[in-house]
């Protein structure tokens, strides 16, 4: 019994000694309970006694480490650091560590190193752009490209990507910077307008023009209008991609749009690309023709006063003349005829006047008045002026009937006339008050004119209705050509 008792309080006294053993706190732990207890400076001592005397743990190492950088002791942090990396030269945490450590230092000799090995280890595209910067700063390209190089496709931030490109393009290995750039451009939010020019330039030195349109198409999306489009357009032209630099140029023109119209036909006037005008005079043509007659007047209209002020309406008036009269359309002929006229006078249907037939001016009486009138041919103006229906006409047309009117008929035949169309309901409702100011103001005191008032509306039912004719002796109906 005596021996088991022994044996028994050996065991017991062994194991109190290693458990003690195991409590007594260790030197990471010493500096962990000197820094709780705010002795920064104990601590930094005692880590450096250790390091001098060959403690080389590494977490007593990093603690080291990080003591000296914070006392901004940054050779002995770099010596103790090399020291820890000896053991571990794969940690990229500590890597990483020792880089941010060494960027606030402004050690850019230390932080090359520790951000080669984050990029080495780790393909981080942020520590490959920081050190692919001081490689640029310090002239060394070779090593920049390098650097960017080893980052995966579509990882680098924009503009490392674009920094990359280019380098790729100075050395003639622009495929490898457009795959590059797409990759970039493919992920959210993709390219900026930078990023989008260079992409697009490498394409067409590529001769990848398709895929360059689409790109720029993708880029327009539902945008009324793309800022690079005409840049885009100029590029394609000066490439020899007229087909291409057309279907960009055109993608997002709305029909109608006759000032985007008139400048990109200035952009291809520019370029000396005069077939390309004529083409879209054609198509942009082919679609305005099947506008209301309003819209067509107001897209000619603005056509014509675009290109003046533009300064290119001499070149663009005889082509689109050409493209009008090729479309063998009465309709788009009289209302080019009515652009003309309307923002340029007489002197702009002057150069055109041949071709102004007597039933295309049947189509614009009103217009056709006017010009005879100019022309000194009273009697013709005369009998479209009379042969107009105002029901039928434009406002602005009804105003410059009322005026012409003034100009061609003596006061005496100007009442007459209105008398006649206010009791043939040949006057539209929303005429009658101007009609009564120009009486009123031209001094008349219409033998008619009360009548025609009261009886504007019922007199407008009959003909309405087919109860009574409306006719005027002597005079042409409305719908007369000049033969």
């Amino acid at each position: 019994m005596n021996r088991v008792a022994l044996l028994a309080s050996f065991a017991c006294a062994s194991a109190a000694i290693v458990g003690g053993y195991f409590m007594v706190p260790g030197e990471s732990e010493k500096l962990a309970m000197l820094l709780r207890d705010g002795s920064e400076e104990l601590a930094l001592a005692r880590a450096n006694e250790l390091f001098s005397n060959g403690a080389r743990d590494p977490a007593l190492l990093m603690q080291a480490f990080a003591l000296n950088q914070l006392a901004g002791e940054h050779d002995r942090a770099a010596e103790i650091i090399d020291a820890y990396f000896q053991q571990r030269p794969d940690d990229v945490a500590a890597w990483r560590r020792a880089s941010v450590a060494f960027e606030e230092a402004g050690r850019t000799d230390l932080l090359r190193n520790a951000l080669e090995n984050v990029v080495r280890l780790s393909g981080d595209p942020a520590a490959a752009g920081k050190l692919a910067a001081i490689y640029r700063f310090s002239g060394k390209d070779e090593d920049e490209l390098r650097v960017l190089g080893t980052v995966a496709e579509g990882q680098l931030a924009e503009a490392d990507a674009i920094r990359l490109a280019r380098l790729l393009i100075a050395r003639d290995r622009t495929d490898q910077a457009v795959t590059g750039l797409l990759a970039v451009d493919d992920r959210k939010p993709g390219l900026s307008d930078e990023g989008r020019t260079l992409l697009f330039t490498a394409l067409l030195d590529h001769r990848d023009y398709a895929t360059a349109v689409e790109r720029a198409l993708g880029w327009m999306g539902d945008e009324d209008r793309f800022p690079l489009r005409d840049i885009f357009v100029v590029y394609l032209l000066r490439a020899g991609a007229g087909d291409e630099a057309f279907r960009l140029a055109t993608s997002h023109l709305a029909t109608g749009d006759a000032k985007d119209t008139a400048a990109l036909a200035q952009l291809l006037y520019d370029e000396g690309r005069y077939d390309l005008v004529g083409r879209l005079m054609r198509e942009s043509l082919a679609e305005a023709r099947e506008l209301p007659a309003e819209k067509l007047d107001q897209y000619l209209s603005g056509m014509v006063a675009t290109a003046r002020w533009k300064g290119i309406g001499d070149r663009l008036f005889g082509e689109l003349f050409r493209v009008v009269a090729a479309s063998r359309s009465a309709d788009v002929e009289a209302s080019f005829m009515q652009a003309m006229y309307d923002q340029m006078g007489y002197s702009g249907v002057a150069p055109f006047r041949h071709a102004i037939s007597p039933q295309l001016l049947s189509r614009r009486p009103v217009l056709a008045a006017r010009l005879l009138f100019e022309e000194r041919n009273q009697l013709g103006a005369r009998r479209f002026l009379m042969a107009t229906d105002l029901r039928e006409q434009s406002e602005t047309a009804r105003v410059e009937w009322l005026a012409l009117a003034r100009q061609l008929l003596s006061p005496q035949e100007l009442d007459a006339e209105l008398a006649w169309r206010g009791r043939a309901g040949a006057i539209p409702p929303d005429m009658r008050a101007a009609v009564l100011a120009i009486l009123g103001r031209d001094g008349l005191q219409s033998r008619s004119m009360v009548a025609w008032h009261g009886l504007f509306d019922a007199k407008r039912a009959d003909i309405a209705a087919g109860r009574q004719s409306a006719s005027r002796p002597g005079e042409l109906r409305a719908g007369l050509e000049l033969k």
